[in-house]
Parts: C-alpha cells; sequence; structure tokens
C-alpha cells in the first residue's frame, strides 16, 4: 500500500507554509485521505489546503488542537458539498435556537474517520482525535460549520424566493 511520508519541498523551507504529512500512494502526486485506501486524493489539493492553515514556532502557547480542528474543517468543506454540509452533520443531530432537537442526515462517516485520522497523520503530537474531550470539541467545531452552511444556505434561498 502506501507509506507515511513527509513531503518537502526544499523551496518552502523556511515559510509558514505546513509541509503536508500522509499515508502515501505508489502513483506520483496521490494520497491516501486518512491513510484509507478508498479515498485516494490528489496531494497539490492537501497542499492548497495546508497553505490555509499557519505554521507556528514550537514556542507557541496556543492550544495545538485548534490546528487539528482547522484542518479537520477545511478538509470537510473539501470533500463535501455545501448542500451536503447544509443539510447534514458529523452526528444526525441539530439543535436549533429554541433547543429543540431534530435529527438530520449524517455526513459520510467513512470521510469523517478519514478526516480525522488525516489531521492525526499531520499533527501527531495532538491526541485530539481520540481524547474524549478533545473529540466532543471537534465534533462540536465541525457541526457549527455545518450549522453555517444551513444558515447561509437558508440566506441564499429566501434571497432568491423574494
Amino acid at each position: 500500500m502506501g507509506q507515511m511520508t513527509e513531503h518537502d519541498q526544499s523551496t518552502n523551507k523556511g515559510t509558514d507554509v505546513l509541509q503536508p504529512r500522509v499515508l502515501s500512494m505508489p502513483e506520483p502526486g496521490k494520497y491516501l485521505l486518512g491513510g484509507n485506501a478508498k479515498l485516494v486524493r490528489n496531494i497539490k489539493d492537501y497542499k492548497a489546503i495546508l497553505q490555509q492553515i499557519p505554521k507556528v514556532p514550537k514556542t507557541t502557547l496556543q492550544d495545538p488542537s485548534l490546528f487539528g480542528r482547522r484542518l479537520c474543517g477545511l478538509l470537510m468543506r473539501w470533500e463535501f458539498t455545501k448542500e451536503e454540509l447544509a443539510t447534514k452533520n458529523v452526528t444526525g443531530i441539530s439543535r436549533h435556537s429554541n433547543k429543540q432537537i431534530n435529527r438530520i442526515g449524517k455526513l459520510d462517516p467513512v470521510i469523517m474517520e478519514a478526516i480525522f485520522e488525516q489531521a492525526q497523520y499531520q499533527f501527531p503530537r495532538v491526541n485530539f482525535t481520540t481524547d474524549e474531550g478533545g473529540r466532543k470539541m471537534m465534533i462540536n467545531f465541525l457541526n457549527n460549520i455545518c450549522k453555517k452552511a444551513r444558515q447561509n444556505l437558508a440566506k441564499e434561498t429566501s434571497y432568491f424566493t423574494i
């Protein structure tokens, strides 16, 4: 199958761009999202996603799991359409402002688990996907992205129906 590698471009050394850590394929330019053999993706797309996450000095006091959550959010937006994000979420349960719980569709759990695994590969020192508190924060963060997508879709829909 593939092997874990850190793709390194000498032109990027010393910049603020994170270098991808992926389970690579024998096929050039491809990687396995989260190590899943059924989710072959383009490494250029992953590099573009990583460019949206700033590289932070090791001495930072900032919570490193923020980078994992950010990466998961970016990957989720990349893997799913706006409509999927607006009509589904990670847990399949949505709460409205009146605290009423509604069942909605659930985003593909295979892809979501691969996204979590990919973030863990990229940030191996942070155990945010298996730690119960960290995973709960991650899921809340991602469900909020879906909630915002629902709100944006509702605004777009109301704009066209006026």
